[in-house]
């Protein structure tokens, strides 16, 4: 992820990435909005990707906030997980996949 100059942006950050089954488009405008639901992209995972508060002393109520969404290809080794995410962040934190 680029962020500014920094190429490597994603390694100051968390990634939340999953198997998503749904995605979701907003529709209509702002006094009548709809949701409409459609099959996810196949092959691809969500990511979230979430920049953490930095002064959480003066900010104790904001953990992060949301820096960008995507669809990402799938990595074919670990469910769940973008392509190359050994290469893409630092560690991996947390994987449904290591639970089963």
């Amino acid at each position: 992820m680029l962020v500014s100059d920094n190429d490597c942006a994603d390694k100051a950050k968390y990634a939340f990435t999953w198997d998503a089954k749904k995605d979701a488009l907003l529709g209509g405008d702002k006094f009548s909005p709809f949701v409409e639901h459609m099959d996810a992209p196949p092959g691809r995972v969500f990511v979230v990707y979430i920049s953490p508060n930095e002064m959480l002393e003066k900010y104790p109520d904001i953990w992060g906030w949301i820096e960008h969404w995507a669809w990402v290809s799938a990595d074919p080794d670990l469910e769940g997980a973008p392509i190359d995410w050994k290469k893409r962040y630092e560690e991996k934190v947390w994987s449904r996949a290591d639970q089963k």
